[in-house]
């Protein structure tokens, strides 16, 4: 195993990775883990429907039923839970595309099926011939569900309730317990816990739920609880991010709702203790989360949400380090945050809405914050009603008309030490731009990365995800320097990248330095170590332009290197010679540098793979990469780019 690795990883990593896939390979998972039957699990004696339903109710009392939904966002949920009614699914939060139903351990990216006779423990999540495996799961996450019992809610149509207990029977019926890929994972197992409560809850009382449906879940639920409690030091020890904090979370909601469980305590004692712990490490104190992601930030704060909500139901005591990190959460994000709720598709993002209970869009960050603020301050954040669903739905006694609301200013200026991700406004424009030193896993290397606002509109862009599981260019240009703007030195990452989510060479910057004025703000970063390069980088702000001047310092003057400058946008994209004018000629950038570059431009290009943007998982689309390409051997090498607003007449 590569010394870097262990140095940069721990020893304690490395020991339990290893004792893990000892056991794994020796079948000591398979023992431990044992399929079982539905009719051997225990949930108590005497334990009907009627207990069942008088338990959800009462200790799911902050839930509410109340239709507080506008009827142009009841059109459009109903739209999507007929499809789901005919067997056919959105993935990953893509609206634009439907997928039918075949088995829950089929791949529609790859069409092909996994192993479905395997103890999950036996079945490898990549290098296989299924392919992503995150295509099987995330229509066995069952967040399809929060659609059904919306749309039942909201129309009283009985279609919707039916639906959900017959797609639940098949997924048992197909999915042994412990048998299959849709076991690999605690975590997917929580969020699959998750929404199926969230149906009993709304459909309780519904005809569809009868005696032996009920009984099934909760003893469904009820194994999930003691396989995650068992093996969640794995995401603690080993993952070391998000997992984590989900399945504690699932622990503390069964404890707490399935309080009938013989084990309910140990479960919520377990998940109480691990989330605490979790929760205080994970979110830094500036507010920004160990995943460098927003999109895994939001996963963390509906975790959050829904601990909160469950804890409130049943009057316990709740964390006061959890309330301090969720605040300093909301602090970060509402500094990053357009007035349309839009963040930077920043870091991984692999489409995860956990909760997806609202009719904004996947990118619209406010429904979320929105909800977590009430439960945390009993105030408002945002006056759009439009964003409220979540709140109203996690708070029976919300009235939003006696409720304050306090909208947040954003600050001017927004350095983030702990996070790396720092924030920049000035006049109309903000800037967002990435420099740390690594001290915990990276995910993307993206050091010295610029994306560029202006007021509402994105003018540079990160390119997202895609995929975890692709062939390695897709993948090192997604999750690699190519698709960042940023300097790529010599074709190759700021990083050297490793198998799975592993980087090694972890980047090292110096910590930015910020300078004001009136008519401007100017921030300087530097990444060290960019192999034998450092890359030096100021973003001057004034209320017109933007100004970028990027100093490349190679240890000599020997070795001739190339540089690429890299700008991604979706706008429109017109050049002429070495200036470009973007959008309706709205925005000019012009390059300038000590011996001169050749401009080029990509657009979905497979050949090289370059121009792509990926808004959500498994999708992607066509951007404009602008490249301003040189090769040198000074010493030291300058490149001055100006983005400045066009002046209409």
């Amino acid at each position: 195993m590569n010394i870097e690795l262990v140095k940069n990883m721990g020893m304690r990593w490395l020991i339990y990775r290893s004792q893990y896939e000892v056991k794994k390979k020796f079948g000591y998972l398979k023992k431990t883990y044992p399929s079982k039957h539905l009719e051997d699990i225990n949930i108590g004696y005497n334990i009907g429907k009627k207990t069942i339903r008088d338990r959800i109710l009462s200790n799911f009392s902050e839930l509410s039923k109340v239709d507080q939904l506008k009827p142009e966002d009841i059109f459009r949920l109903k739209v999507r839970a007929d499809r789901i009614v005919e067997d056919k699914f959105h993935y990953f939060n893509d609206l634009e595309n439907t997928y039918s139903y075949v088995a829950w351990n089929y791949s529609p990216k790859t069409r092909s099926h996994a192993p479905k006779d395997y103890h999950w423990s036996e079945i490898s999540d990549f290098n296989s011939e299924f392919g992503d495996i995150k295509w099987i799961w995330e229509l066995s996450r069952f967040t399809f569900t929060y659609d059904l019992a919306r749309a039942y809610l909201y129309t009283g149509k009985d279609g919707y309730a039916e639906k959900f207990w017959r797609l639940f029977e098949d997924f048992i019926e197909n999915n042994p317990l412990e048998t299959g890929v849709n076991y690999k994972c605690s975590q997917e197992m929580s969020f699959r816990v998750n929404a199926w409560l969230f149906a009993l809850y709304h459909f309780i009382d519904h005809p569809s739920s009868t005696e032996k449906r009920v009984i099934n879940m909760v003893k469904s639920i009820a194994h999930y609880g003691n396989h995650i409690h068992k093996h969640i030091n794995f995401s603690v020890e080993a993952v070391k991010n998000n997992h984590s904090i989900s399945e504690a979370t699932t622990l503390v909601v069964i404890g707490n709702t399935l309080d009938f469980l013989p084990n309910s305590n140990k479960l919520f004692r377990k998940g109480s203790k691990i989330l605490k712990k979790e929760i205080n490490w994970q979110i830094k104190s500036d507010g920004s989360f160990i995943q460098h992601s927003h999109n895994y930030h939001r996963l963390v704060l509906q975790n959050i949400s829904w601990y909160l909500t469950s804890m409130k139901s049943v009057n316990k005591y709740i964390s006061q380090t959890i309330v301090k990190k969720a605040n300093l959460s909301i602090d970060y994000f509402m500094n990053v945050i357009s007035a349309k709720g839009e963040v930077p598709n920043y870091g991984m993002n692999d489409g995860s809405y956990i909760m997806p209970l609202t009719e904004r869009g996947y990118n619209d960050y406010r429904p979320v914050l929105q909800c977590l603020n009430y439960q945390l301050n009993n105030t408002l954040l945002f006056r759009d009603t439009s964003v409220n669903e979540i709140l109203n739905l996690f708070n029976r006694t919300v009235s939003v008309e006696e409720t304050d609301t306090k909208e947040h200013e954003p600050k001017d200026v927004a350095i983030n030490h702990e996070g790396g991700y720092h924030t920049l406004k000035h006049g109309d424009f903000k800037v967002h731009v990435k420099s740390k030193s690594y001290k915990d896993r990276p995910a993307q290397a993206d050091m010295n990365h610029v994306e560029i606002w202006w007021r509402e509109q994105c003018i540079f862009c990160d390119a997202g995800t895609y995929s975890y599981n692709d062939n390695m260019g897709i993948i090192n240009y997604f999750n690699g320097t190519p698709s960042h703007n940023t300097v790529l030195i010599n074709d190759e990452s700021q990083m050297k990248k490793g198998a799975r989510f592993i980087w090694y060479n972890w980047s090292k910057s110096k910590k930015p330095e910020v300078k004001r004025k009136a008519s401007e703000v100017r921030i300087e970063v530097e990444l060290r170590n960019y192999g034998k390069y450092r890359h030096k980088r100021s973003v001057t702000i004034g209320y017109n332009e933007v100004v970028i001047i990027d100093q490349i310092v190679a240890p000599s003057d020997k070795d001739i290197a190339d540089f690429k400058l890299q700008w991604l946008t979706e706008l429109d994209v017109k050049v002429k010679e070495n200036q470009l004018k973007l959008g309706e000629d709205e925005w000019k950038m012009t390059f300038a540098s000590d011996n001169g570059g050749e401009l080029i431009t990509y657009y979905g290009s497979e050949e090289p793979f370059r121009g792509w943007v990926s808004s959500t998982y498994g999708e992607k689309h066509a951007a404009n990469q602008i490249i301003y390409h040189t090769k040198t051997s000074n010493r030291s090498y300058n490149i001055k780019t100006i983005l400045s607003k066009t002046e209409k007449v």
